[in-house]
C-alpha cells in the first residue's frame, strides 16, 4: 500500500460516506477508497464500476459465519466447528462450508453480499476525523476477505447506512439547503427506484403525489420526523429532488436520457445552487408569507378531514401483515412463497427478502405497532427456511403433508416459540420501566414456552441474581448454558455483564460490555457500563488500580436498598 499514492483525499467532515458512494456511482469509478480513523485503525471498500464489490474493517464485525446462522442458513453448532477449522488450516471459512456441502454456492454469494452491507453500513456511523485517500485502479484489499460478493445497489448500501449510522447533525446539514422549498420528486424515474426503501418508501410515494414543504409534512405526522428527515437527506444526496435549477440527473438514472452533463469529477455536486444558475425571477406567492416562508397554493394542501398519506400507508403495511399472517397457518412453501419444486437456492433467496421486509428491527417508525405481527412473520418465515433447506426435513414435512399427520404439531410448535419471543419482548419492556415483578411473570411464561432460548435465559440468570440469597450457582449454570447457545448475542453478553459485575468479578463483566460494543457499537447501555468501569479505572489509587466502584454509603430508612436503587436509576 505504500507504493500507492491516493488521487483523492479528505476527512468524512468534509465529504461524507454517502456523497462518496454516490460520486463512485456517477463517476463509474474502480478502485479502492481506504478510511483511516483518527487511532490508526484502518478500513477499506473496493468498487469495481461504482459498485462496492468488497470491504474490509478492522473491527470484529459482521463475520460471514455470524450472517449466514442470524439468516437461518447455518446452525450455531456447524459454524463454530467450521469457523475453528478455518482458523486452525488458514482456510476460507466459506470455502469450508462449501467444501462440507453445508451451503449452497447460491447462499454463499447471498451470505458475502449482506456481510458486504452490513460493513459498508457499518462505515457509515465512523468519527468526522476520519481521513479517506482513493486509489484508482488499485485492489488494496487483502485476499482472505473472500470472493467478490453479488454486485450491490450503491443507492441501496446509502440508503442503509443513513437509516442505521447516519448522524442527526449529518442529517440536519443535508436538508438546510432545501428548507423553504416545496419537496419534490423529480419526474422519470422509473417505479422501483427506490424500493429498497420499505416502510419509508411510503414517504417518496407521498412526494412523488404531492409536493410539500418538509415543516407540513412532519407537522402531518410528528411521529415520524426522524424517518421524514432521513428520507429528504437520502434525496438530496442522490439528486432525487426538484430544487428549481439545473442540476446533473440523480443518482443510478441514465444521465443520456435527462439530457444534461455531469458536473467535473473533481467536485461533487453542490447542495446550493451557484449564483449564475438562480432563477433570474421567482414568481411572488400567491398568500402573503409565513413565518419565513410562502405557504402552499391551495390546491397542493390536504383537506383538512382527509386521512394523512403516511397513515394510510400504515393502514397498508397492517392489511399487508393480515396477509402474511394468512400464510403463516398454510405451511412452509406458502409462507415463503414459492413452490413444492423449489430449489435450496431460491428458498433461500424468498428467506432473504422477507427477512429484509419484515426483520422486526427493521420496520419504520408508522409501523411500531406491527412489531409483534412482524415478529411472527419473521420467525414463521426463518422456520420454513430451516427445515425447507435441509432435504431430510423436507422429505418428512412434505410426508406429513400428504398424509394429514405433522401439519397441526409443526404449526402448534411453531405458535409455541413465537409466543415465547412476544413474552420475552413484554419482559425487556417491563424491565426497561422498572416493573420487575412483571418482568419475571413474563419472562416465566417465556420459558415455559421455550426453556433454551439464549436471551431468555440471560435475562433469567440477571432477575435470580437480584433476589436475596440467590442460588449463584443455578444463575451460573443458567449463564453458561445462554452463552453457549449463542456465543455472538449482543443482548446474551450484556445481561450476562451486568450479572459478573454483580458478582463483583469487575474484569469479566468488562470484557462482556466491551463484546457488545463490538457487534453492536451504538448500544447506549454497553457504553454507559464500559465508561463507568473506565472512570473508575482512573479514579482508583495509581499504586493499586481497581475497575470496582467506589463503596457507596449506606442508605437512610426511607430508601430502597442500595443495589435496587441502582437497578432502577439504570432502568
Amino acid at each position: 500500500m505504500s507504493a500507492a499514492i491516493a488521487e483523492v483525499v479528505g476527512t468524512l467532515e468534509s465529504t461524507s460516506l454517502g456523497a462518496l458512494l454516490v460520486r463512485a456511482l456517477d463517476e463509474h469509478l474502480t478502485g479502492t477508497f481506504v478510511f483511516e480513523e483518527p487511532n490508526g485503525l484502518r478500513h477499506g471498500i473496493f468498487f469495481e464500476a461504482g459498485g462496492p464489490r468488497r470491504a474490509r474493517i478492522s473491527a470484529s464485525a459482521s463475520h460471514l459465519g455470524e450472517v449466514l446462522v442470524e439468516t437461518g442458513a447455518l446452525s450455531s453448532v456447524a459454524c463454530e466447528r467450521t469457523l475453528g477449522r478455518a482458523l486452525a488450516e488458514r482456510v476460507l471459512h466459506g470455502q469450508i462450508l462449501l467444501n462440507e456441502g453445508l451451503i449452497s454456492a447460491e447462499t454463499l454469494e447471498l451470505g458475502l453480499t449482506e456481510q458486504l452491507a452490513r460493513r459498508v453500513s457499518w462505515l457509515f456511523g465512523q468519527p468526522h476525523e476520519t481521513r479517506y485517500g482513493y486509489f484508482a485502479d488499485k485492489d488494496l484489499l487483502p485476499q482472505e476477505t473472500g470472493p467478490a460478493a453479488a454486485r450491490l445497489n450503491p443507492l441501496e448500501l446509502l440508503w442503509r447506512g443513513l437509516r442505521d449510522h447516519a448522524r442527526s447533525s449529518e442529517i440536519e446539514a443535508a436538508i438546510a439547503g432545501v428548507v423553504g422549498r416545496r419537496v419534490a420528486i423529480v419526474g422519470g424515474l422509473r417505479g422501483d427506484h427506490f424500493g429498497f426503501m420499505g416502510g419509508d418508501g411510503g414517504i417518496v410515494e407521498h412526494l412523488r403525489r404531492t409536493p410539500e414543504y418538509i415543516t407540513d409534512l412532519i407537522a402531518s405526522a410528528p411521529e415520524l420526523e426522524t424517518n421524514i428527515k432521513r428520507v429528504v437527506c437520502f434525496l438530496v444526496l442522490t439528486r432525487s429532488m426538484e430544487l428549481g435549477y439545473p442540476t446533473a440527473p440523480p443518482a443510478g438514472s441514465s444521465a443520456e436520457s435527462a439530457g444534461v452533463s455531469i458536473p467535473p469529477a473533481a467536485r461533487t455536486p453542490s447542495f446550493t445552487p451557484p449564483p449564475s444558475l438562480r432563477p433570474s425571477s421567482v414568481p411572488a406567492p400567491s398568500v402573503p408569507p409565513t413565518n419565513g416562508r410562502p405557504s402552499a397554493p391551495a390546491e397542493t394542501r390536504r383537506p383538512s378531514g382527509s386521512v394523512p398519506p403516511l397513515t394510510a400507508r400504515s393502514a397498508t403495511l397492517r392489511e399487508e401483515a393480515r396477509q402474511r399472517l394468512e400464510r403463516v397457518a398454510a405451511g412452509h412453501y406458502e409462507v415463503l412463497g414459492v413452490g413444492h419444486e423449489a430449489t435450496p437456492a431460491q428458498i433461500q433467496a424468498a428467506f432473504f427478502r422477507l427477512a429484509k421486509r419484515w426483520h422486526p428491527d427493521r420496520l419504520g417508525a408508522e409501523a411500531a405497532s406491527l412489531r409483534a405481527s412482524a415478529t411472527r412473520i419473521f420467525s414463521a418465515a426463518a422456520e420454513a427456511n430451516r427445515v425447507l433447506s435441509d432435504p431430510e426435513l423436507r422429505r418428512e414435512y412434505d410426508r406429513g403433508r400428504a398424509t394429514g399427520e405433522a401439519g397441526e404439531s409443526d404449526h402448534e410448535a411453531m405458535a409455541r416459540v413465537l409466543a415465547a419471543e412476544l413474552a420475552f419482548q413484554k419482559a425487556e419492556a417491563y424491565l426497561q420501566r422498572g416493573n420487575v415483578d412483571a418482568a419475571r411473570r413474563e419472562l416465566r411464561q417465556a420459558l415455559e414456552r421455550d426453556p433454551e432460548r439464549p436471551e431468555a435465559l440471560a435475562l433469567h440468570a440477571w432477575l435470580s441474581v437480584l433476589e436475596p440469597n440467590a442460588d449463584i450457582g443455578r444463575v451460573s449454570l443458567a449463564l453458561s448454558r445462554a452463552r453457549r447457545a449463542a456465543p455472538n448475542s449482543p443482548r446474551v453478553h450484556y445481561y450476562a455483564g451486568l450479572v459478573l459485575k454483580r458478582l463483583g468479578r469487575h474484569g469479566s463483566a468488562l470484557r462482556s460490555f466491551r463484546s457488545v460494543l463490538e457487534r453492536e457499537p451504538r448500544n447506549i447501555d454497553a457504553a454507559r457500563e464500559v465508561r463507568l468501569y473506565e472512570m473508575n479505572l482512573r479514579n482508583s489509587p495509581r499504586d493499586h488500580p481497581s475497575l470496582a466502584p467506589p463503596p457507596v454509603e449506606a442508605p437512610s430508612s426511607d430508601e430502597p436498598p442500595t443495589t435496587w436503587r441502582r437497578f432502577l436509576k439504570r432502568s
